[in-house]
C-alpha cells in the first residue's frame, strides 16, 4: 500500500513494544524518543497525520513521558475515535502512580489523571490500558501493597474503569482469586488488558 517510512518524524535509534493503536480513520505508533515517549498519527493509507507528539509536553504531566519503548506500559485504540496510554512512575508529587492519558483521533487530550490515587502503592511495575469504542477505559497494572503490620508487601493485579469522560466506575479493584490479599497470598504481576 506505502512504501516503508519511518515511523517516528526524526532518524533516531527507538524502542517499540506493543505501541501500536487503531481509530476508524487512521492509527498511532507509541515509542521511546531521546526526549521520552512519544506518538506519531498516521492517515489509514500510511501518509503522516503529525509529528513526534511528546506525550509529557502535551498532557503537562512528566509522568506520561515514562516506560521507555513501551514494554511495561500499554498503547491501543478503540478502532473508533480515541487512543489510550499508561504510564507507571511518580507524579508531581513523588507518588508512585499508575497514570492513564487518552488522546482524541487528532492527538489532542481529553484527559490524563492518576488512576490508582484511592489506594497507596509501592513498586508499581507494569500496566496496560484497554479502550472499547464508546471510550470506555480499563486500566490494568501491577504493584506491591503493604498490610497493617507495615513489613509484608505482596505484589498483586489491580484494576480501574472509567467512563468516555474519565469519571471513575468505582475505586480500584483486585484482579485476583481473593477479594482481599493477605500475606499468604502468591504474587501476581506483567497483566495484560483488552475489551
Amino acid at each position: 500500500v506505502k512504501a516503508v517510512s519511518l515511523g517516528s518524524e526524526f532518524a533516531d535509534k527507538t524502542e517499540m513494544w506493543h505501541g501500536s493503536g487503531v481509530t476508524r480513520n487512521g492509527f498511532a505508533l507509541r515509542f521511546g524518543s531521546p526526549s521520552g515517549a512519544a506518538v506519531r498519527l498516521f492517515n489509514n493509507d500510511g501518509t503522516r497525520a503529525s509529528t513526534n507528539i511528546n506525550l509529557a509536553a502535551l498532557s503537562g504531566h512528566p509522568i506520561t513521558g515514562s516506560g521507555r519503548g513501551g514494554d511495561g506500559v500499554g498503547f491501543h485504540g478503540n478502532g473508533n475515535d480515541a487512543y489510550a496510554a499508561v504510564n507507571v512512575g511518580n507524579d508531581e508529587r513523588g507518588t508512585n502512580s499508575v497514570w492513564v492519558t487518552v488522546l482524541n483521533a487528532n492527538g489532542t487530550v481529553r484527559y490524563s489523571k492518576s488512576v490508582s490515587e484511592d489506594v497507596a502503592i509501592t513498586g508499581a511495575s507494569r500496566a496496560d490500558v484497554a479502550i472499547d469504542e464508546t471510550g470506555r477505559v480499563l486500566v490494568a497494572y501491577d504493584a506491591q501493597l503493604s498490610f497493617d503490620d507495615g513489613a509484608t508487601l505482596v505484589r498483586l493485579v489491580m484494576g480501574r474503569l472509567l467512563d468516555q469522560n474519565g469519571n471513575f466506575l468505582g475505586g480500584t479493584f483486585y484482579v485476583s482469586e481473593k477479594e482481599l490479599p493477605a500475606a499468604a497470598t502468591l504474587e501476581a504481576r506483567r497483566p495484560r488488558a483488552a475489551f
